[in-house]
């Protein structure tokens, strides 16, 4: 395996500190549908549809332990909830995910989740 050893990347027109890019920028993160399908990712390769409001994200690049963290957002009249780190496994997905409406319905909607932490 190469090493590249850099201290600064840039596009030409923005530079950012690589310390960010390895150390502190989401690694995942998917704009789902209450289809539910993608509408736009980074490193997520597919969903499953788990049940109503229920899904299961694969990450295309695994992240190197079990620790590492998810949050979410839904629109005003709903909450997200995924689990917690004991959930996770290091091979491969943020789940389980489940999107509530605020009388504690599940129900599919539209949706972002965020993972930070150590890829593999």
């Amino acid at each position: 395996m190469s090493t590249l050893n850099v201290s600064n990347i840039t596009d030409g027109t923005a530079t950012v500190g690589t310390s960010y890019v390895v150390n502190g920028s989401a690694k995942a993160w998917v704009l789902g549908s209450s289809t539910p399908s993608i509408t736009d990712s980074l490193n997520i390769s597919s969903v499953t549809d788990n049940a109503t409001g229920r899904y299961t994200y694969s990450i295309t690049n695994s992240f190197n332990s079990a620790n590492y963290g998810v949050s979410g957002s839904v629109d005003v009249v709903g909450r997200i909830f995924s689990g917690n780190g004991s959930n996770y496994t290091k091979s491969s997905s943020l789940s389980p995910i489940a999107i509530l409406t605020w009388n504690d319905l599940y129900e599919d909607r539209e949706h972002t989740m965020k993972a930070i932490g150590d890829l593999a």
